[in-house]
């Protein structure tokens, strides 16, 4: 993400990735969802970040 050829890719990485382990947490481990700072509730802002850099990423 550091340099600018490869940094849309690793965005749109991240965010593949962090679906991936959303989902599958989901499935193998679902008690995670419940502890108050859980794993699956921190993801959320890491995937939101993600897009906005991915949103301004050709501005910079």
């Amino acid at each position: 993400m550091a340099f600018r050829r490869t940094s849309k890719t690793a965005l749109v990485a991240a965010l593949i990735l962090s679906f991936v382990y959303l989902i599958l947490g989901t499935i193998l481990v679902p008690r995670l969802w419940i502890e108050p700072l859980g794993p699956m509730l921190k993801i959320w802002s890491v995937m939101v970040l993600n897009g906005v850099s991915l949103a301004i990423v050709d501005d910079r």
